[in-house]
């Protein structure tokens, strides 16, 4: 019963949105943390207003470097969603 009410609306980790499919495409509605440490990700409320810049920082010439970085073979050229 005490489990049934603290992971209502939680979705299983692996379970993708297959079991939530009216939350598939939408930000967050609550703040998290990185379990083991005390890294707060950007409020939920700044999601939508981030997303702009973040997408910007996946198609940079800064992004294109890290599989060299990291001693990886890169893949083709391309954009994020394209």
């Amino acid at each position: 019963m005490i489990r049934a009410i603290l992971f209502v609306g939680v979705v299983p980790v692996g379970a993708g949105f297959a079991n939530a499919p009216d939350e598939a495409g939408r930000y967050r509605q609550l703040d998290v943390k990185a379990a083991g440490t005390e890294y707060l990700y950007p409020p939920h409320y700044l999601l939508s207003d981030l997303m702009p810049e973040f997408i910007q920082w996946l198609n940079s010439d800064q992004i294109k470097s890290l599989p060299k970085l990291l001693g990886l073979k890169p893949r083709p050229s391309r954009t994020a969603f394209s």
